[in-house]
């Protein structure tokens, strides 16, 4: 007989119909073949089913083989039962290898271990676990990253035979992970110890992200400024050219560097800062808020003003010194220079500053010296001497006698000079100078006039006894007449010397010396 013999026949509907049959042979009593009998059963819906679970599993093992996840099925064990292609392509192995391969053949202990714990936890609770990291070790020994799922495989009683699960290679995203958390913790690193404050804000300028030294610098805790608004710590002064820049920004989306504002700290300290404000977009290219930096410059700030009033005070002195005084510059250019200075000289000061040389007002007498001394002053400030008296001349070309006072400034090569005018001085010391010579000779005027006026008397009472008494020729005559004629000049002589009121001089011997010039020092002279 045969059983179990399949095949197709139609029914008086025409439906098709499956059908499973056993055939026998039929035999008369002398044992002779005279037909068949058989037993037909319909299994159409078996048939049906078988063929659907064949094309299902097809479609499961298409699905499986070209799936880029591994599919696993472990026995309670742990050893491998089955597998896609995937798998033996992610870790390496032949199918020959990994069919029984254990877990703790490709995990280090401290896996092993944790993976123990993950699927125990599986058999006891039977619920699935997903998206569990983890490290195994391919064939080649290199290190991979899995992200895996497990869940329970019960066998037809129910009971719990092994674990089957999806395995999905994440190496790269661990790496690129790594990658970011190390990019992080150092960008981080670098903004929470940074003095600088850094800080991010929302279009309508609330806070959204700060370093600590935002934190420090305000005296705010983190939860108060998380969200706070701009208005809240900026110096109301300054809000409107804080908007102004915002909007610049926003509407260029060009950064902005070295914009100098006040905030306020918690305890209502005044802080002068100075920002960048820079355009925050998202992946859209889409502007989303601001970020910046902020430096302290409370102390810049007032170094410039404490600068600022030493610069009026100092300045205020120079101008009032009472005295001519600039300021030179190495190349001997005047830097500076006070009102004074401008009457000394006749030039102003923006003639002078930052263009002319004091050179220019020097006497060609002194020049070479002075220059010198400017010269060597830079090498040795004690070498020159600190004051001395030089010739200048001013714009109209008039001749002044100073008294010039240089000290360096520390430091630097500069110097100051502070010019005393001693022309008045210097012309009344030679008018005191005069009148002392002047004393002199007419106290030696008197002196000889004293001596000279007795024996003119005498000469003179002669003379006239002579032109009296006689008259001897006419020779005799014109010899007395000379003689008073000497006597007389000498009297006037006498007259003029006797009235010397100025000391003029002339010159005498074909300019080799100077004498006194009697006729224009006398009160009589002409």
């Amino acid at each position: 007989p045969i059983n179990g013999f399949n095949w197709e026949f139609s029914d008086k509907n025409g439906r098709k119909l499956q059908v499973e049959a056993s055939i026998s042979l039929r035999r008369d009593e002398g044992g002779m073949p005279v037909g068949f009998s058989g037993v037909v059963r319909d299994v159409t819906e078996r048939l049906f089913a078988e063929e659907a679970l064949r094309r299902s599993e097809e479609r499961y093992r298409g699905i499986l083989e070209n799936m880029e996840e591994a599919y696993y099925e472990v026995d309670l064990n742990g050893s491998f039962t089955f597998f896609n292609p995937t798998l033996v392509k992610t870790m390496g192995y032949s199918f020959e290898e990994l069919i029984g391969m254990n877990f703790r053949d490709y995990t280090t202990p401290d896996i092993s271990n944790r993976l123990i714990d993950i699927f125990s936890n599986v058999l006891i609770s039977g619920a699935p676990i997903r998206g569990f990291d983890w490290e195994l070790i391919t064939k080649d020994g290199n290190k991979m990253y899995v992200d895996s799922s497990v869940s329970l495989i019960k066998g037809s009683q129910g009971k719990p035979v092994g674990f089957r699960g999806v395995t999905r290679n994440v190496t790269e995203r661990k790496h690129a992970e790594e990658a970011l958390r190390r990019s992080e913790e150092r960008y981080r690193g670098i903004l929470e110890s940074m003095e600088e404050s850094y800080y991010e804000l929302d279009l309508e300028g609330n806070m959204t992200f700060f370093n600590s030294s935002t934190v420090k610098r305000l005296g705010y805790s983190t939860e108060e400024l998380f969200g706070m608004n701009y208005n809240q710590y900026v110096d109301q002064e300054d809000i409107p050219k804080v908007i102004e820049k915002y909007t610049q920004v926003y509407q260029t989306g060009e950064s902005v560097w070295g914009f100098d504002w006040k905030i306020v700290a918690k305890d209502g300290r005044k802080i002068y800062v100075e920002s960048s404000i820079a355009l925050i977009r998202n992946a859209e290219g889409k502007p989303v808020g601001f970020r910046g930096v902020t430096h302290d410059v409370t102390w810049r700030k007032e170094a410039e003003e404490s600068l600022r009033r030493s610069e009026e005070k100092y300045r205020t002195i120079f101008e009032n010194t009472g005295t001519a005084t600039m300021l030179s510059a190495e190349d001997t250019t005047v830097l500076i220079a006070n009102s004074n200075f401008e009457t000394l000289t006749g030039y102003s000061k923006e003639e002078m500053e930052g263009k002319m040389s004091w050179t220019l007002f020097v006497d060609k007498e002194d020049l070479e010296r002075m220059i010198a001394y400017h010269k060597d002053r830079r090498h040795d400030p004690s070498g020159p001497p600190a004051a001395y008296e030089a010739k200048c001349r001013n714009r109209s070309g008039e001749l002044r006698h100073m008294y010039l006072s240089i000290a360096m400034i520390p430091g630097t090569k500069e110097s100051v000079i502070s010019c005393l005018d001693l022309t008045d001085r210097k012309r009344m010391e030679e008018e005191i100078r005069n009148r002392e010579k002047l004393q002199g000779v007419l106290e030696m005027a008197g002196a000889v006039c004293h001596e000279l006026n007795q024996p003119l008397q005498v000469l003179t009472s002669t003379a006239d006894l002579l032109l009296s008494e006689t008259s001897q020729g006419r020779e005799r005559d014109e010899l007395i007449a000379t003689v008073q004629n000497v006597v007389d000049q000498i009297g006037n002589l006498t007259k003029k010397i006797m009235k010397i009121t100025d000391y003029e001089v002339k010159d005498y011997l074909g300019g080799k010396s100077r004498i006194i010039d009697i006729d224009r020092s006398s009160s009589n002279g002409e």
